[in-house]
């Protein structure tokens, strides 16, 4: 609604209050609204016609010839319909000032939704809405009241079209005559949607009504509608409709909101569980005691949810799968490990009066925490001095995981040791680091990594190099992980439904595990990772680890995520198929060997530019990129890049960000990527962000 029509609107009920008129000062009040923006648009309503000005100091205004003046003066103390219903002058008070503002609202009244649950008068309201519009002269004497349930056109709402337009004879086989819709009966007259029973959106298409735009601070209170008829196909439909009545519940005692991943996760959880329990299946919950003293709400809300399953279902549900239960009902579940644990501290320090400053400042950025700490040393200061000033910061950043030094050269590189010595903080150093490195070792440190693992995957890959950001290797198996908290009911059944529905070759594997704990988790994928390419992780519980995509139990189910896995898995056989072919185009060069490394480094890129490209776009980058290795190590040139220097000054950042990513892949064929290829590089992944 306009701001002008909210203040008329509100300028209508204070006036039933006050016939006299209403100031300025009033409307701000009730509308918390500047005076000055009010009087301007009620000068304007005053110059539509729409008011009178009573003169006075302060003016007045009062509706000018409006049904509600004329009904308000004509018929003063005289109760109406609305008034006249149980709770009009206390709780409902408001709700009736509304409606007699929504008829009364000039030149025919206001379009109303009547929101409210199951059985509290929604449809009486409406009558009496119709009624106080006939005692209003709103509508003509002999407007008739017009009803239409569309509950019973919930499973063919497109009937409704016929019943509301009207048809035209011949229209469809059968429509012999024309027929007059609900509609046009319903000109100058009350006409009552009732939509219990419909999909949300389906009148609203139907009619051709923004709701959202004209009830938008209503509809965003309503309850979620979820695809139930997804999950059926699944899961039986008892299960469904008893997870929907938990989440409506518990979403009104604990004041949360549960989306449809927490559905269709809770969904299949609950019917691996109850198979669990009737087949005596003992299942272990390790944290339960910590959810039950830390999440006691939720802990109480899924005690009761219990008691419905077992009463339903004819089981008895134990304490540790009521424990699983609460953690969907939590607002994030990897909050019930207990307190987080201390992270690996992140120090840079490099010669220079910002370097080490300007690239912790990246790499923070980048991972979108502000982890990462700097200490810069201009040439000028003298080694002990800033070695001083390092062991301080060490003792700051410490937090029982150690420090991770990240430095340039000479004198620095001893000063992880020294600090060792002195503190007795475990402290590692990485030398000649790159702003790749120092971005990836920021992500590593927040995720939880041990400093042990993060510096032996700087060590174990070179100064430069880091075998970890190799997202796939064509010589590994392939596997996708699923996942739920227990690692053996719904992570089960998704890998039931994945292998059934799609298309999975002998290079490709499933393989369920558990997320009940997360650093377990993600120490289980890493273990996976050395002999297998993870493709994807699909589970119950929104999770990300590092660069391997996620795809919900929802998205499974609906089929969306599917289309998703299969893509990822056609992906990686383009990648395979590449390996073999292109070698013989090459100069001397392992087909596999050059495919791994520049997809390597092209995930680097892209990782350090921050930008998202297409699978296509990216196997064309990674295509250009063997070719200009192919024609750099057989002694070819560079192409020239028009404007280079126009180029240099706008993105200097970004090449230097690319020049550090390649660096591994120079090292690896002995080449050196001048400017002109750096551009073009720069320019395609810029050019081909998906934003």
């Amino acid at each position: 609604m306009k701001k002008i029509d909210e203040i008329y609107q509100t300028l209508l009920l204070l006036e039933e209050r006050n016939p006299a008129g209403v100031f300025a000062f009033e409307l701000g009040e009730v509308l918390k609204m500047d005076r000055a923006n009010i009087s301007r648009h009620l000068n304007e309503l005053y110059k539509q016609n729409k008011l009178d000005r009573v003169e006075g100091r302060p003016v007045r205004y009062r509706s000018s010839a409006s049904q509600a003046k004329t009904y308000i003066e004509k018929n003063p103390g005289k109760e109406n319909s609305l008034d006249r219903m149980v709770g009009a002058a206390y709780s409902l008070q408001v709700s009736v000032q509304q409606a007699k503002a929504a008829v009364l609202y000039p030149p025919r009244g206001l379009h109303t939704l009547l929101l409210g649950e199951t059985g509290v008068g929604k449809s009486m309201f409406a009558e009496l809405m119709y009624k106080f519009a006939l005692e209003t002269n709103m509508i003509k004497p002999n407007a008739p009241f017009i009803r239409f349930n569309c509950a019973d056109y919930a499973d063919n709402p497109q009937l409704i079209v016929t019943q509301i337009f009207g048809v035209k004879k011949g229209a469809y086989t059968g429509a012999d005559r024309d027929r007059e819709g609900l509609l046009k009966q319903a000109e100058a007259k009350i006409y009552a949607l009732k939509n219990k029973g419909m999909k949300e959106g389906e009148i609203n298409q139907i009619l051709n009504i923004d709701i959202d735009s004209h009830f938008e601070r209503y509809i965003g209170n309503l309850p979620h509608k979820y695809r139930k008829d997804e999950i059926i196909k699944v899961v039986d439909k008892k299960i469904v409709d008893i997870v929907e009545e938990i989440l409506t519940i518990a979403q009104k005692r604990l004041n949360k909101e549960y989306d449809e991943k927490i559905f269709f996760g809770l969904a299949l959880h609950l019917h691996s569980s109850i198979e669990r329990i009737r087949n005596r299946s003992k299942i272990y919950h390790p944290n339960l005691n910590f959810i039950r003293s830390n999440y006691v709400e939720e802990f109480l809300t899924a005690m009761e949810a219990a008691k419905w399953i077992d009463q339903i279902f004819q089981i008895e549900t134990p304490l540790d799968e009521i424990g699983y239960l609460t953690m969907f009902l939590a607002s994030d579940p990897y909050n019930l490990e207990g307190k987080e644990e201390g992270k690996v501290g992140l120090l840079l320090i490099m010669h220079g009066n910002s370097t080490a400053s300007s690239m912790a400042q990246v790499a923070n950025t980048l991972v979108g925490v502000d982890h990462a700490a700097a200490l810069d040393m201009p040439l000028s200061m003298k080694p002990e001095v800033m070695y001083e000033l390092a062991k301080e910061s060490v003792i700051r950043l410490n937090e029982g995981k150690g420090v991770l030094l990240l430095v340039d050269m000479g004198s620095l590189t001893n000063f992880g040791e020294m600090i060792y010595e002195d503190t007795g903080i475990i402290t590692k150093t990485i030398e000649a680091v790159s702003t790749p490195i120092a971005i990836d070792a920021c992500r590593k440190a927040v995720m939880g990594r041990s400093l042990l693992e993060i510096y032996k995957s700087f060590k174990d890959s070179g100064a430069h190099g880091n075998t970890e950001y190799i997202k796939s290797n064509i010589k590994k198996k392939n596997i996708i992980i699923t996942a739920c908290f227990t690692g053996e009911g719904a992570s089960e059944k998704l890998k039931q439904i994945i292998e059934e529905k799609l298309h999975i070759g002998d290079n490709l594997r499933i393989i369920p595990l558990n997320i009940l704990n997360r650093k377990a988790f993600v120490q289980s994928i890493e273990g996976y990772r050395k002999e297998h390419n993870v493709l994807a992780i699909a589970g119950t519980i929104e999770l990300h680890i590092d660069d391997i995509p996620f795809v919900s139990a929802g998205e499974i189910l609906t089929g969306n995520g599917l289309k998703t896995l299969q893509d990822i898995i056609e992906g990686e056989e383009q990648y395979i198929n590449m390996g073999k072919s292109i070698g013989e185009y090459l100069h001397g060069i392992d087909g596999e060997r050059i495919i791994q490394e520049t997809r390597q480094a092209a995930e680097t890129i892209a990782r350090s530019l921050q930008v998202q490209i297409s699978n296509e776009v990216r196997i064309g980058i990674i295509l250009h990129m063997i070719f200009l290795v192919d024609k750099l190590s057989s002694g070819g040139k560079e192409t020239d890049f028009q404007e280079l220097a126009i180029y240099r000054e706008q993105f200097s950042r970004e090449l230097l960000l690319v020049k550090e990513s390649i660096k591994s892949l120079e090292a690896s064929f002995g080449i050196d990527i001048g400017e002109n290829e750096l551009a073009y590089l720069c320019k395609m992944f810029l050019a081909n962000h998906n934003k």
